[in-house]
């Protein structure tokens, strides 16, 4: 089957998903593009109608059918000279170092990250002391910056009662 046909069918396809078909307009299209309307070989899929009472005794056809080619059909050389029973063992032993190397990395990764975070716990211990001693430090600044401010105000007072007293007119000098 050529590709143009391929996409000929698979727009039919996407069009019959979009807005059903009829049986009719199937048959048409299958005859147009000459396309069989029977299967090459029966499905496994599909099961024959049971016509005994015990449907689970029946044997269904596909499979009777596959069993039949599959006996007459010969084994490949290459097949034969590699079983596939000494390759088995290799691929499971690769597919477990696969996965033990991963497993290790897994673990390499979460011990890096596990020390880290514990690196990081020291930090933020260590940054915590910090800021408690920068708070602590700041409110004695503020308690010095206040003494010194009021101890400036006094001083201020003081001063102008000095002046005060300095400049005013004394009793002997106004006779």
């Amino acid at each position: 089957m050529g590709h143009d046909k391929f996409e000929e069918i698979q727009a039919f396809l996407h069009e019959h998903a979009r807005e059903r078909k009829t049986h009719a307009q199937f048959v048409a299209f299958f005859e147009a593009q000459a396309l069989p309307m029977q299967p090459e070989r029966p499905s496994s899929l599909v099961l024959p109608r049971s016509t005994s009472k015990n449907p689970a005794l029946d044997v269904p056809l596909a499979l009777e059918l596959q069993e039949a080619q599959a006996a007459w059909r010969p084994a490949a050389p290459a097949a034969i000279s590699s079983s596939s029973g000494t390759r088995a063992p290799w691929l499971w032993a690769i597919g477990f170092a696969i996965v033990c190397i991963l497993l290790g990395l897994g673990v390499v990764s979460l011990m890096a990250l596990r020390d880290e975070l514990a690196r990081l716990h020291v930090q933020v211990v260590h940054s915590a002391q910090r800021l408690e001693q920068l708070q602590s430090e700041t409110s004695q600044l503020r308690a010095l910056v206040d003494d010194s401010n009021r101890a400036v105000q006094r001083t201020g007072r003081d001063a102008e009662l000095l002046l005060r007293t300095l400049t005013a007119p004394t009793p002997a000098s106004s006779k």
